[in-house]
């Protein structure tokens, strides 16, 4: 993610769930976020539901 200017949050480009679950390195490598681009949105999208724990929302 490039930073220009002063931004308040960024966010990701679309995310595949399907990708994600297949674990399809394309899809993974878009959720490599930096400490210095935080806060981030990640968005998803797809039809495959993804379940995880309370405590990883």
């Amino acid at each position: 993610m490039a930073k220009i200017g002063n931004i308040d949050v960024a966010y990701t480009v679309f995310i595949s769930s399907k990708g994600l679950i297949r674990g399809a390195t394309k899809s993974i490598i878009k959720l490599d976020i930096y400490e210095k681009e935080c806060p981030v949105g990640i968005q998803f999208f797809g039809s495959a539901k993804i379940f995880l724990p309370a405590n990883q929302v």
